[in-house]
C-alpha cells in the first residue's frame, strides 16, 4: 500500500495522506505559535513586573541611606549636646559657673 509501486490505490491513498499530515503538522504549528506567543507575553509582564521592583528597590535604598545619614546627624548632635552638657557641668563643679 505504501510502497513505490504506481498502482491506482496508491495514487489515490498518496495525495489523501499528505493532506492529512500537512492538516495535522499545521495544526501542531498552530499549537505551538499560540504558546510562543503566550510565552513571549509572559516574559515581556515579568520584565516589567521586574522593573517596577528594580525602581522599588532603589528607592527603598534610597530611603535608607537617608534615614543612616539622620541617625548620623542626629548621633553627631547629640555627642555634641552630651559634649556642652559636661563641659558646663564640669565648669559648675569647678566654681566657673
Amino acid at each position: 500500500m505504501f510502497g513505490f509501486g504506481k498502482t491506482s490505490e496508491n495514487k489515490s491513498a498518496g495525495p489523501g495522506i499528505l493532506d492529512e499530515a500537512r492538516r495535522r503538522l499545521s495544526s501542531e504549528f498552530s499549537k505551538h505559535d499560540c504558546a510562543v506567543t503566550s510565552l513571549t507575553q509572559q516574559i515581556a509582564d515579568l520584565s516589567g513586573q521586574l522593573e517596577e521592583h528594580r525602581d522599588a528597590r532603589a528607592a527603598i535604598n534610597d530611603a535608607l541611606v537617608s534615614l543612616d545619614v539622620q541617625a548620623n546627624v542626629r548621633q553627631a548632635l547629640t555627642g555634641t549636646l552630651a559634649d556642652d552638657v559636661e563641659i558646663k557641668a564640669e565648669g559648675r563643679i569647678n566654681g566657673a559657673g
